[in-house]
């Protein structure tokens, strides 16, 4: 048998007890790099001899073949379906892999492009193999396919009117939220939309062209676009002005609109004479009417209204008869109430208090003696008014000193002018003896001399008192003379 001693470096180690001249053995050992081995000593343990340096030749060189790979960044975003992988170069053959039905542009190239099916869309993970004389080392890297974002324009108005806003429907597909890109005729302009259906607000002043150009997702993913534009037409609005709220004493009148754009149309309770100009004339019973002008321009239209008032004229004031009162400073008025209108009282001269001025049978009080006018003036709206006037003379009592009630018709009963209109009156008639010959309550100025006993009372001399309600008694002499001597 022979033992062998072989070393590397300072290391050595020993092989004894070998039987078979062709021997073969197996050494584990941590290799860095590649390292180099050397058979020593060769000794043949049954005769103690050794082998010469000359008689031990060759080498083993042992070299480590696993090495670290790096398959590229992980959570790379791929916006497409397509990704240029970004592993790094190492020795030996390298090989990608990954999702079933991704075709590869060089599938040994650490920078092949990959392609995955629509399936496959989201995170997904590929492995970077490198082959170095059988000793195979990976890497994994992880890459987010995103699919491209889309637009889609579901409708778009193609005319507003002035001052409105237009309210572009779009449908969005990727991944929210999403940055639109447009041109506002000329003008780049952007905006944020949060929902995959929403409505792109435009307030143009006048007729723009707009063109959608880029959709970008929120893993900055953009689609370009050329060819989706859109026209909005912008209609001038109507400013319409129906004229001024008016009033007039008649059943007609000519309108009086202030026309803007456009076509416009009157409407409302009554007859136009041509309710398509603005100066239409218009008809209709007495009352207060709204009418209204509209306008339209394209798809615009607006609208003005008018108040307009038509009174009818008053026909005719009554203010009732003239009054003539004794010692009486209070009366009832007796107009007749206007069929059209108002009626007011007023007091043109004299005295005397009006207790209600728009009642026809107002009560008057204050009077004083004399002559008062009053006027009952009758109004309605905008018409000319009408009045009558009325005289309410206020006169003391006459009382004659005598009378002769001898049937020939002249001063045949003794009249108090106005006792008839003095309430709770009562005559009181004594003769010189202060004898009641006469006595009559109500008194109607209608005594013919004859006394209480039903008998002719005697010519001479009398004494009276009369009174009543609101003046104060009269008391005086009276002389009865029958014969004309």
């Amino acid at each position: 048998p022979w033992d062998v001693r072989y070393q590397s470096g300072a290391n050595i180690w020993n092989v004894n007890g070998i039987t078979n001249s062709n021997h073969s053995w197996l050494h584990d050992f941590n290799v860095t790099g590649e390292t180099t081995f050397i058979i020593t000593r060769i000794e043949d343990t049954s005769t103690g001899c050794t082998a010469a340096s000359t008689q031990m030749t060759g080498q083993a060189v042992v070299a480590n073949l696993k090495q670290t790979v790096n398959a590229g960044p992980d959570n790379e975003v791929a916006c497409g379906n397509s990704f240029t992988m970004q592993a790094l170069p190492g020795t030996g053959t390298g090989t990608w892999s990954g999702p079933a039905g991704t075709t590869y542009s060089a599938i040994n190239s650490p920078t092949s492009g990959v392609t995955v099916t629509n399936a496959n869309y989201g995170l997904q993970t590929f492995t970077w193999s490198l082959n170095n004389e059988g000793c195979i080392s990976s890497d994994e890297v992880t890459v987010r396919f995103v699919e491209l974002p889309t637009v889609t324009i579901i409708n778009a108005p193609t005319v507003i009117c002035e001052g409105s806003t237009a309210l572009v429907n779009l449908s969005l597909t990727g991944t929210a939220p999403w940055n639109l890109s447009y041109l506002s005729g000329t003008t780049p302009a952007s905006t944020s939309i949060a929902t995959g259906t929403a409505n792109l607000s435009l307030s143009p002043a006048a007729q723009t062209t707009y063109q959608i150009t880029r959709i970008t997702d929120s893993y900055s993913c953009y689609t370009d676009y050329t060819t989706m534009n859109f026209t909005i037409d912008v209609n001038e609005m109507p400013t319409p002005f129906a004229g001024n709220d008016v009033e007039i004493c008649g059943s007609s009148l000519k309108l009086s609109a202030v026309a803007s754009v456009g076509n416009g149309e009157w409407s409302g309770p009554g007859v136009f004479t041509n309710s398509t100009i603005p100066g239409s004339d218009y008809s209709n019973s007495y009352g207060t009417y709204t009418l209204r002008w509209t306008e339209t321009k394209g798809i615009c239209t607006a609208c003005d209204e008018v108040k307009v008032t038509l009174w009818e004229a008053p026909i005719e004031a009554k203010a009732g008869d003239n009054q003539s009162l004794y010692l009486k400073f209070e009366t009832l008025m007796t107009a007749e109430a206007p069929l059209v209108g108002i009626g007011t009282w007023s007091r043109i001269n004299g005295n005397g208090n009006i207790t209600s001025i728009n009642d026809p049978s107002s009560q008057i009080t204050g009077l004083t003696l004399g002559t008062s006018t009053f006027r009952w003036t009758v109004t309605n709206g905008v018409c000319p008014a009408v009045f009558d006037e009325v005289n309410i003379e206020v006169q003391g009592l006459k009382h004659p000193t005598g009378f002769s009630p001898n049937g020939d018709g002249i001063n045949d009963s003794f009249e108090i002018i106005g006792a008839p209109y003095i309430q709770n009156n009562e005559l009181i008639v004594f003769n010189q003896a202060g004898e009641v010959v006469f006595k009559s309550r109500n008194y109607q100025n209608d005594w013919t001399g004859i006394g209480n006993d039903g008998k002719p009372v005697p010519d001479g001399y009398y004494y009276f008192i009369f009174s009543g309600n609101g003046i104060s008694p009269i008391k005086d002499f009276l002389v009865i003379k029958r014969s004309n001597r």
